[in-house]
């Protein structure tokens, strides 16, 4: 290994945490969806549970049923399509000009390929996905997924998030609500895969 490649590294490294560290001052933390508990200071597994824990059980102690559907994006960070992820750092979070052309030149033109022994697949561009093992790929990743509180709250279901597990629950008062809590459910599903 060659020693200047080692020192690259670890700048790029240095100033990726800086960039992070800067990005998120900016934002002020305000703009995150408070129902993801990944990624951020003072969010865990641990809070996410608490959460969810703790409004099945108080809606279970007034005597209705919790509808629960837990779902998990498998390759998550792979399916960030740039150009969607853009759109909503310019309108969700009001990121504009020079910045927004930074984060465009940071996902853009990247490309990709197989090394197998001594055989290379076709190189391929990249469309999708941000840089696996980078700084700012998982504050990228609740900043995408920023919508799903949205719909959550328009389909009337009450949600929780942990990286790419997402807890979809709502309170059904017998039988004959069921069928309505589990249509709004099922919608809001469809509407989260589109």
């Amino acid at each position: 290994m060659r020693i200047y490649c080692f020192r690259q590294c670890a700048c790029n490294k240095c100033l990726n945490e800086w960039s992070r560290t800067a990005f998120v001052l900016t934002l002020k933390n305000t703009t995150f969806d408070k129902y993801q508990s990944t990624y951020r200071a003072a969010h865990s597994t641990e809070t996410a549970l608490l959460r969810v824990h703790h409004d099945i059980t108080s809606t279970l102690d007034k005597g209705p049923t919790v509808a629960l559907v837990m779902l998990d994006q498998s390759a998550a960070f792979d399916v960030i399509y740039h150009d969607i992820l853009l759109h909503h750092l310019a309108f969700a979070f009001g990121i504009s000009g020079r910045a927004l052309k930074r984060f465009g030149l940071y996902l853009h033109d990247r490309s990709q390929c197989v090394c197998v022994r001594k055989d290379v697949s076709k190189t391929l561009r990249v469309v999708c996905g941000v840089p696996q093992g980078s700084v700012l790929g998982p504050l990228l990743y609740i900043m995408y997924t920023k919508s799903i509180g949205e719909i959550c709250h328009r389909h009337n279901v009450l949600y929780h998030c942990y990286a790419d597990d997402i807890q979809l629950y709502c309170a059904v008062e017998g039988s004959k609500d069921l069928a309505a809590k589990l249509s709004s459910i099922s919608e809001c599903i469809d509407k989260l895969k589109s």
